[in-house]
């Protein structure tokens, strides 16, 4: 399972949402956490390079400020046989 989703200088509110997934528990047969970096000019990266070490997380990075740009360079490295991609805005 791969599960995607985009920021755009989500700074404010990446915290939150990563120590949440943090207290998932994993699916049988474990997932793939995507996260693109969508343009951000703040501290979007080092947060989310923070999280690495407790979440099966693989940082890509979207030059062009674009959710769809975004989260279409996810699809390009997911795994498993499902997908979830960011349904809104997380910045």
């Amino acid at each position: 399972m791969s599960v995607i989703f985009s920021s755009h200088n989500g700074g404010a509110v990446l915290p939150k949402m990563l120590e949440s997934l943090t207290r998932a528990e994993a699916p049988v047969g474990g997932w793939k956490l995507i996260a693109i970096d969508n343009a951000s000019t703040d501290d979007t990266r080092s947060i989310l390079e923070s999280y690495r070490d407790g979440l099966p997380l693989t940082i890509l990075s979207e030059p062009v400020p674009s959710k769809n740009r975004s989260l279409n360079r996810g699809l390009e490295i997911v795994e498993g046989g499902v997908v979830f991609l960011q349904a809104g805005e997380l910045a």
